[in-house]
């Protein structure tokens, strides 16, 4: 990301900073979680209730 825009707010964590547009602050969510399988090379993004954000989530490595 080369700047962060106007409607963006800070997201500060213990490992992570990143940040959120503020019209979809609605939607954060303090505890999210990545689960994996062996077989497949992708995550799944869910809540602690089960509500499921993506499960065909990919990581691309940049370094």
């Amino acid at each position: 990301m080369p700047a962060r825009d106007k409607d963006d707010l800070p997201i500060h964590s213990e490992h992570f900073h990143f940040v959120i547009n503020r019209d979809h602050a609605v939607y954060f969510e303090e505890n999210l979680y990545l689960d994996s399988e062996e077989t497949f090379p992708s995550f799944r993004l869910f809540t602690r209730d089960s509500q499921l954000y993506g499960k065909n989530i990919r990581l691309l490595d940049q370094r």
